[in-house]
């Protein structure tokens, strides 16, 4: 599955590319990633190509979007979960399969790598804790761009 995902940074030289590498593929089943023009399979998202700052009104848009997509795509595993349950499936691995996919960072489209919580962002409140500290630490935030697969 190929999907966009946006990383926040506090350092917009950070190596982006090494904490997709460390974090993504190393410890979460991601396999593949290039830069979203480059793929050109999300062409609405080619200006977040290149690192932008979070005041950007493009970034803060795009941000609320990631957040309800993220919603979405949690809620669509969680029922699809819970009917399999309702149904009485005898395969646990399934119904197991659709809650740790809910729970998982496959479904989370903004990722941390502002040293504040180096992970998923999948609510409102969790970017708000990150901003916060990076207000109380007078630090700028950064977004970028890629296509992922897992």
């Amino acid at each position: 599955m190929h999907k966009p995902i946006f990383i926040l940074t506090c350092d917009p030289s950070d190596d982006l590319e090494n904490y997709i590498q460390e974090y993504l593929m190393d410890h979460d089943g991601m396999d593949w990633f290039q830069g979203l023009v480059k793929s050109e399979r999300w062409p609405s998202y080619k200006y977040f190509d290149k690192i932008r700052k979070l005041d950007d009104p493009k970034v803060k848009k795009l941000i609320n979007k990631m957040l309800k997509s993220t919603k979405k795509e949690i809620n669509f595993w969680l029922k699809k979960g819970q009917k399999e349950m309702e149904e009485g499936k005898e395969e646990l691995g399934w119904i197991l399969s659709s809650f740790h996919i809910a729970s998982g960072n496959s479904v989370a489209h903004l990722f941390d790598n502002t040293n504040w919580s180096q992970g998923a962002i999948v609510s409102r409140r969790g970017l708000n804790d990150v901003l916060k500290n990076a207000k109380k630490n007078k630090r700028e935030i950064y977004l970028k761009g890629y296509d992922i697969h897992y």
